[in-house]
């Protein structure tokens, strides 16, 4: 799947589920997809896709640094994605990665 330009459709069926970020070291991290936000397009006719945002919630109070991560999912296999924390709640650390 990681030569395929990823949309938001690829996603939105997956919104509740499991995914597992694996880090250079090899520690991983367990993540849900709770949403997965559509932006507006720009109108730029060049442009690839839609943009979106994921937004993802760890049960770990720590957070991970921003960065490019393998995350693996059991129907999307493993896909490289770009994403960084942006809230702690009551339930963790919350990250979001965007497409433009």
């Amino acid at each position: 799947m990681q030569d395929l330009i990823l949309l938001h459709s690829h996603f939105e069926p997956h919104v509740g589920s499991d995914f597992t970020v694996v880090g250079d070291n090899g520690a991983t991290l367990p993540l849900t997809l709770t949403a997965v936000e559509r932006g507006r397009a720009s109108g730029y006719s060049g442009q690839a896709r839609d943009p979106f945002t994921l937004i993802f919630q760890s049960a770990v109070p720590d957070a991970i640094p921003q960065g490019g991560y393998v995350f693996r999912h059991a129907a999307m296999g493993e896909v490289e994605i770009f994403f960084g924390p942006f809230n702690c709640n009551d339930e963790g650390v919350q990250y979001a990665a965007s497409f433009n």
